[in-house]
């Protein structure tokens, strides 16, 4: 575990050297001397393939188990909220959804808390995205229809009934013009009327969406080497609600989950 985090970090430090644009620095230590084909995610093309639109995103995935899940506070701590744009965060911070900024700067502090609580990467993936064009991730399957409540930004909780389908994170980044090097993520939070067992949790597809929770919905702006976690505010054991079916896990042992979006490259 603790050789995962460090390479994490490394992968990090070697992201904010082959970025984009901009020259590499003089000197380089020694630990940051690292080629980014040794660090691409399984279906990522080499620089001089990429097409002119795309933007590649990796995603890992950890548990927490519950029994630490308070450091998930923290957590939050350490990362920033003003590069974050809220669709409404009331309703963000109501379904206790939350989201932190940060650069390989601040990976080196997180990863040592998620390492001294025996967290683990559950799932890493890639994802290359054209510009414009959404993906989904695969969170909670729904082998059958049921009830789910939320808070959309009223005082009172609202029921909506789902399912089969998938609750799944909805990601789509644009680039901004006349800006190099950096794009616009938008995560949203979903259902997805397609079926999709929770083994095949990493997979990605633009199926049609029947219902999307707008309220939680955020957006920011990204560049190489920095990256977005996503996760529950806190973790109540037993707990019910959007929170506990995007990022609670019961089994094997209960666990919470967090989601990191890190932007590897952008085609300019």
């Amino acid at each position: 575990m603790a050789r995962f985090f460090w390479r994490l970090f490394i992968s990090f430090a070697g992201l904010l050297l082959a970025g984009c644009t901009g020259p590499a620095p003089k000197e380089v230590p020694i630990w940051q001397q690292v080629k980014i084909s040794d660090l691409a995610g399984r279906g990522a093309a080499e620089p001089n393939q990429r097409l002119s639109d795309e933007i590649n995103i990796d995603i890992y995935i950890f548990d927490i188990p519950a029994e630490d899940a308070n450091v998930l506070e923290d957590v939050w701590t350490l990362l920033y909220t003003q590069p974050l744009r809220f669709n409404n965060y009331d309703a963000f911070a109501a379904n206790l959804f939350a989201a932190g900024f940060g650069e390989a700067a601040s990976w080196n502090d997180v990863a040592n808390i998620l390492r001294a609580t025996g967290a683990r990467m559950a799932e890493r993936d890639s994802l290359v995205l054209l510009d414009g064009r959404a993906r989904n991730i695969i969170v909670t399957a729904m082998d059958s229809e049921q009830t789910v409540f939320y808070t959309s930004g009223g005082t009172s909780p609202e029921g909506i009934t789902i399912g089969p389908g998938s609750l799944a994170l909805r990601i789509m980044a644009e680039k901004i013009p006349g800006q190099r090097g950096v794009c616009q993520m938008n995560v949203q939070p979903v259902f997805s009327s397609v079926s999709t067992s929770r083994g095949q949790a990493k997979q990605k597809s633009s199926e049609t969406v029947p219902f999307a929770f707008d309220a939680l919905g955020i957006r920011l702006k990204i560049s190489p080497g920095s990256y977005l976690l996503l996760g529950p505010k806190r973790y109540t054991a037993g707990a019910s609600g959007l929170a506990a079916m995007f990022f609670g896990r019961t089994a094997p042992r209960p666990a919470a989950r967090i989601f990191m979006f890190v932007c590897r490259a952008i085609a300019d």
